[in-house]
């Protein structure tokens, strides 16, 4: 997840597992002069997917922590018979540097203020993961976060769950993508999914950031399985489409597939081109 820099987001289809079908299509990304995501454009890319027949399952994360009206949203996922996987918590305020409250000392009210809001958008697109998201450090101490963090945590873990909303966290790489975000570190994810100890908290390993601050895919994987709730992949290290740079994917699906990984597999790329590669 990336939120910084232009407005941008990445629609991306994601296959279910099996993932014996390795190949995985790409689609538009939607630029900021087509907002609002309007149904004919999701009812576009259904279209365009009807006919790719290695998906075995045809499903839409476009993160919907834009906040565009709840309704248009909500028509053209319905119209478009795409199905949501994941959604954000509320990020704050874009503009003013936020990148998510959860760990922010001053913000535990509006944090759980906003996980409400945040409930009323996953529940209206019949999405069941939401990654909550932790936010930047700029002038906090990292022990004072990371209370306020866990008891967010705690409470994000119960507060979904009553939902049938499965909470997620993600490590973000800080030497390219967010020098100030809090969480940035995989095993620091783990170790705080841990120390909350609660079965509706999981991890979002995002291979590009973990590559990137860690590697190791296939002991991180093999490692903290049982702790992952969500994979999202793109190609290290300019976020293209996930078909070449330095993680080769037909071995990692390969390995996902021989250790019984059955989650969804998110396609969070930055295209490069208007609508990037075909493969």
């Amino acid at each position: 997840m990336d939120m910084s820099g232009d407005f941008n987001v990445n629609i991306s289809i994601e296959q279910h597992h099996d993932i014996q079908e390795r190949y995985l299509r790409e689609v538009p990304s939607i630029l900021p002069e087509e907002r609002p995501l309007e149904w004919q454009t999701l009812k576009a890319v259904k279209t365009s997917l009807s006919s790719t027949p290695v998906l075995d399952e045809q499903i839409c994360d476009f993160e919907a922590a834009t906040w565009e009206e709840l309704q248009t949203i909500t028509k053209a996922k319905h119209e478009s018979g795409l199905k949501q996987v994941l959604i954000n918590t509320w990020p704050g305020t874009l503009e003013n540097g936020d990148l998510g409250l959860a760990a922010l000392p001053n913000r535990m009210t509006e944090f759980r203020e906003k996980l409400e809001l945040s409930i009323q958008y996953a529940k209206a697109l019949d999405c069941e993961r939401m990654h909550v998201m932790a936010g930047r450090k700029p002038k906090y101490e990292d022990e004072a976060m990371e209370e306020v963090y866990l008891d967010n945590l705690q409470y994000s873990a119960d507060r979904l769950q009553r939902e049938n909303i499965l909470a997620l966290i993600e490590p973000i790489n800080s030497r390219i993508t967010e020098p100030n975000y809090f969480l940035t570190d995989i095993h620091k994810a783990i170790e705080y999914i841990k120390k909350v100890n609660h079965p509706n908290l999981k991890l979002m390993f995002d291979c590009f950031h973990i590559q990137i601050m860690d590697g190791n895919l296939t002991k991180n994987i093999k490692q903290y399985l049982p702790y992952i709730g969500h994979i999202q992949i793109a190609s290290v290290p300019d976020r293209g489409e996930p078909v070449d740079g330095e993680i080769d994917y037909q071995y990692f699906f390969k390995m996902l597939d021989e250790v019984g990984y059955e989650g969804y597999i998110g396609l969070e790329y930055k295209p490069r081109g208007r609508y990037g590669k075909q493969y």
